[in-house]
């Protein structure tokens, strides 16, 4: 009974389908000595070292922006003004006040040389006319400092300030950037240091561009960051590369072990 309730039981199975398991092809192969390398992958910024927030030097109304974002400018080129209109009626004041200080002053000047006159009007008149000029110099300082000039040639890269509003003295007006230098900065965990030297060779991707570069590792920090135990390193941007800009995310695949 036992032997036909196992044949019966089979059977079963064999009729539902029993699901047999595929068999794969294994090859085997002989291990052999070779090149070992490990990656690692992090993110970076691009930086320029020349971005520069310019911030007026006076308190005004912003009279004339005479620059729009994404202008070229010079060095030295005007691109903004506040107003002046004060400072202007001051200047004229003082200019005549000096031209009358300096008509008396000479006057003084040659009667003294021919010992006419007092020594205290000679004085008076000498005092007089050197005070004018220092306080006319510092006008015109003042006003200038209502002028608001590029530091550097770049890229205007964000206004500040509008036409008609106040501007502080000490506040970012304009932002003018270089694009001509840039890096790519990289914060590494410490425990890398001894593994990235300079001169390593770093594969670069800028997803905003989809760029795909090598760089040359220019710069490793040997100063350990103590807030987050980091250390960093950067690379030059060739100028070749057009269409990076600051502030630009990086991925950057750095080879950390190679064992031949």
């Amino acid at each position: 009974e036992e032997i036909e309730m196992l044949k019966q039981e089979i059977a079963q199975k064999a009729s539902t389908g029993v699901k047999r398991e595929k068999l794969m092809n294994v090859k085997i192969s002989q291990v052999e000595k070779g090149r070992f390398q490990h990656f690692i992958q992090v993110q970076g910024t691009v930086e320029s070292d020349n971005n520069v927030l310019i911030a007026s030097q006076s308190s005004g109304i912003v009279k004339k922006i005479h620059v729009s974002a994404g202008n070229k400018v010079t060095k030295r080129q005007l691109l903004a003004e506040l107003d002046g209109s004060i400072l202007e009626s001051s200047i004229a004041e003082v200019e005549n006040g000096l031209k009358l200080a300096e008509t008396i002053f000479e006057r003084q000047q040659r009667l003294w040389d021919k010992n006419i006159g007092s020594e205290i009007e000679f004085l008076q008149a000498k005092n007089n006319k050197v005070g004018l000029e220092k306080r006319l110099a510092t006008l015109k300082e003042q006003y200038k400092m209502t002028k608001i000039f590029a530091p550097l040639s770049g890229t205007v890269d964000e206004i500040l300030i509008k036409e008609g509003e106040m501007a502080v003295a000490g506040m970012g007006a304009v932002r003018v950037v270089q694009l001509s230098n840039l890096k790519i900065k990289v914060d590494l965990s410490e425990v890398y240091i001894s593994r990235i030297k300079k001169n390593d060779l770093v594969h670069v991707k800028i997803p905003a561009t989809e760029r795909e570069f090598d760089l040359r590792v220019d710069a490793v920090s040997q100063v350990i960051d103590p807030q987050n135990r980091t250390f960093q390193i950067e690379m030059k941007v060739p100028k070749s590369e057009v269409g990076i800009k600051p502030n630009m995310l990086s991925v950057l695949t750095i080879n950390d072990y190679t064992n031949d």
